[in-house]
């Protein structure tokens, strides 16, 4: 997938002028074709050095069967996977009844949630991805002045690394652990919303 001209300067303008200067905030999905041998090194929003490149982790730590690897992957998120036994996804919020996944929930005539439309099955890195928006709004909630870049600073500084057995972690030229699996690991909520509230803007 290729990002054309128009693509680049929306983007461009978002991290020059969004949020009063400060820049918006791109997440991006890395793609879930693994299993056919795609590589999020082929997307070409994903490496945007603008966007924050998303992969998928399944409930051990380790990569979702169809998690694409590649060098923009910034960071990873839990998300479904059946390598792990965890053939459910994400639960959320959905579309009402026949417009969604119709998940609705008829357990007992007493339950307060019996017409409130959700899934169990939001996965896939379409499900990573949001999560990490959510890390970077709690971080923005506990500092708003926080510029995109600070954003992706605190991310990398932040992560935990995960599955550490892998072999496909290294030190970078700058001495951080990286990996194509899991970009500079597992988004770590707690960690990225205290480095926040101390930060020093870049």
């Amino acid at each position: 997938m290729e990002a054309g001209p128009l693509a680049f300067a929306a983007i461009d303008q978002g991290v020059a002028f969004g949020r009063g200067g400060l820049g918006n905030i791109y997440t991006w999905a890395a793609g879930n074709g693994r299993e056919d041998g795609d590589n999020v090194n082929y997307d070409g929003y994903a490496n945007l050095f603008q966007v924050i490149a998303v992969a998928a982790i399944d409930d051990r730590g380790e990569q979702a069967e169809y998690s694409e690897p590649g060098a923009p992957i910034l960071v990873s998120a839990p998300s479904s996977s059946e390598g792990s036994g965890l053939t459910d996804g994400i639960v959320t919020t959905d579309l009402l009844r026949n417009q969604g996944y119709n998940y609705l929930t008829t357990d007992a005539d007493d339950d307060p949630f019996r017409d409130l439309d959700y899934t169990g099955t939001f996965s896939g890195t379409s499900s990573a991805t949001p999560v990490v928006s959510g890390v970077v709004a709690l971080m923005l909630d506990a500092n708003p002045n926080l510029s995109w870049r600070d954003v992706k600073a605190i991310l990398i500084e932040s992560a935990r690394k995960n599955d550490p057995t892998d072999n496909s972690w290294f030190t970078n030229g700058a001495g951080y652990e990286f990996s194509h699996k899991y970009g500079f690991g597992a988004v770590d909520a707690l960690a990225a919303v205290e480095l926040a509230e101390s930060w020093t803007p870049l």
